[in-house]
């Protein structure tokens, strides 16, 4: 039968109580003066039991006090191990108990594995001050075991101004001496804990011993404090404890929505209002005592209503203040709502405001026109768009060409469907979020060389930029020539498996001054290789500086091995018609791949 391994915890018949809030007691018993809880024993260690075996062990409960009804509700912790249960007196986990009365919850532990199981036995309570009780569910015995009680050390809440202090007791629940060497906070403890008392280190803790020390907690910034309390030892299963610790000043606490104030987009001349909601969360009154706007707040912001004194806002209540906005000139809102109050933490809390004026703006993309090379006779156009990425309207009163260079070559394409750029100008108008494309011209009637400038001036009720110049730049170039290459140079196919292919791209780029007419690709000297995508031989098809694309396709031949690798290569040639002289223009002039590949050439290797 697989076994589990586990050793008996034998003679353990003392028990400890676990305090984690007001005190403990030499006696186990710890709450107010009516209502006492009292829970035997802190620790249940199960026995070695087989796979699938059951043990079970009791927990008693006591009411040790002398009036008032106790309530306990028994619970496994959520990090306790599935194979541990749980029942409580007649099937019920949540029981009431007079003084003197006792509650018996029985633990069984029924393995499903070889693994050791843990977990805590969490009983919830009623008495006012006092943490839940847990206790700790072991199985096996390891030689040396450290637990710490109370776990977490929890203070609960101390009013400002005063201390509490606690006993923490570390327990050897193993059947050999620890010797324990440090006991220390650790780094990120908070300062308000302190450890008061501790023995001689290094010490020895006997078998089911344990020592004593003593914790203070001193709060003064309000709120929650954490820590951890370090215990290292010669504990081999855990030579490192890190024990929790807790403690609550409470007080106050402000929480304000939203957290940024943000008015948006408001028009010249209207306003718009924000609430600002204060709520305390807290467990004590909240008083603000300032309510204001920092000095860099512009004029245009306001607190509607502001309160005439301190503002008092009980635990759990909200209150609101309610800021305008009303602008009159066009602003990009940037303030601060200021907040002065009790709360420790946040004396002064800062809230972020922003917003803008409402108006139409004009952004213009690409921010300047290069028309490149334009041969002689030939035309070329620049585009620019013309986009409203304000709230309101936005009204283009003119469109023009300023100080040409070229003024009978250089001009305004004309779009009837937009008022500045029809035959007849007119000012036209961009709602919200609208485009319109405008277009410029250069149609080369003169020499060949040198260059012409323009500046294409917007002017519109944009509040911000009145008249917006875009810089306009074209080249002269001598007579059209149709001039190609291939980009890029090389077509790398890389490794391709037999039985499959791999397609590449390449263009044809036109990198002369003319216009080109694609008339045919094809491989040279390429075996595996051909061609599966051309363009269209559209007369002039290949405008000056356009690139155009030509797909390539590599499937390795079959005539080999299916796993011996063959390198193979070929030449991309084009052909296009220079449409000024009728000529074909051939890119590359000539094609090698045997020995050296040259422009372009076209690597595969086949699997």
């Amino acid at each position: 039968m697989l076994r589990r391994l586990r050793s008996v915890l034998a003679g353990l018949a003392l028990v400890y109580l676990a305090t984690t809030n007001l005190f403990c007691s030499k006696s186990g018993i710890s709450g107010s003066a009516d209502v006492n809880i009292l829970v035997q024993p802190l620790t249940l260690r199960f026995s070695n039991i087989a796979v699938f075996d059951s043990e079970t062990q009791d927990v008693v409960v006591t009411h040790s006090g002398s009036a008032g009804v106790l309530k306990v509700t028994a619970s496994l912790s959520s990090d306790t191990s599935a194979d541990f249960s749980v029942e409580g007196p007649n099937g019920n986990l949540t029981v009431e108990l007079k003084p003197g009365e006792t509650a018996t919850f029985k633990v069984t532990l029924t393995p499903k594995d070889a693994v050791l199981d843990t977990g805590w036995l969490v009983i919830k309570h009623n008495v006012q001050g006092v943490a839940d009780r847990r206790v700790r569910l072991l199985s096996g015995a390891p030689e040396q075991t450290l637990i710490v009680d109370p776990t977490p050390i929890d203070f609960g809440e101390v009013p400002s101004g005063q201390s509490k202090e606690l006993e923490v007791r570390v327990f050897n629940l193993g059947t050999d001496t620890v010797v324990v060497t440090r006991l220390e906070l650790t780094s990120n403890t908070s300062t308000d804990f302190t450890i008061l008392t501790m023995p001689s280190l290094p010490i020895a803790i006997p078998s089911k011993t344990n020592i004593t020390l003593s914790l203070k907690y001193t709060p003064t910034k309000g709120g929650q404090d954490t820590g951890s309390l370090s215990v290292i030892s010669n504990d081999p299963n855990n030579p490192e404890l890190n024990v929790l610790i807790l403690g609550t000043e409470p007080g106050p606490e402000i929480q304000v929505a939203p957290g940024i104030i943000d008015f948006g987009a408001v028009e010249i001349n209207k306003s718009k209002n924000v609430s600002v909601s204060i709520k305390n969360i807290g467990t004590q009154d909240l008083v603000i005592s300032n309510a204001s706007l920092s000095i860099d707040t512009p004029k245009s912001v306001t607190i509607v209503n502001p309160p005439s004194g301190a503002l008092t806002i009980k635990p759990s209540e909200t209150s609101t203040l309610e800021l305008q906005f009303a602008p009159t000139t066009v602003e990009e809102l940037q303030g601060t709502l200021v907040l002065d109050s009790n709360d420790f933490d946040e004396p002064r809390l800062q809230v972020k405001i922003k917003g803008h004026t409402a108006a139409p703006r004009l952004q213009v993309v690409p921010p300047s026109i290069d028309l490149g090379l334009v041969a002689q006779g030939l035309t070329k156009t620049g585009t620019v768009t013309l986009f409203n990425a304000g709230e309101l309207p936005l009204d283009v009163s003119s469109v023009t060409l300023v100080n040409p260079t070229a003024p009978t070559e250089l001009s305004i394409v004309e779009n009837n469907a937009f008022g500045p750029t029809s035959s007849t100008p007119t000012p036209g108008t961009l709602q919200p979020g609208q485009s319109v494309q405008v277009d410029v011209s250069f149609t080369n009637n003169g020499g060949s060389s040198g260059s012409e400038t323009a500046t294409l001036r917007v002017a519109s009720n944009d509040p911000t930029a009145a008249e917006i110049d875009v810089p306009v730049k074209v080249t002269r170039g001598g007579q059209p020539n149709c001039e190609i290459a291939l980009v890029p140079e090389v077509l790398n196919f890389g490794i391709v498996p037999r039985g499959s292919f791999k397609d590449l791209p390449v263009n044809i780029y036109n990198k002369g001054s003319g216009f080109c007419t694609f008339k045919s690709a094809k491989i040279s000297a390429g075996n595996g290789f051909k061609v599966v995508g051309v363009p269209p031989a559209t007369p002039e098809g290949l405008a000056p500086g356009s690139l155009t694309p030509v797909t390539v396709r590599f499937t390795p031949p079959l005539t080999t091995s299916l796993f011996d690798f063959n390198n193979y290569n070929g030449c991309l040639i084009v052909t296009a018609t220079n449409p000024y002289t009728s000529a074909d223009v051939v890119f590359p002039q000539n094609c090698s791949v045997n020995p050296i590949p040259i422009p372009i050439p076209i690597p595969g290797q086949g699997q």
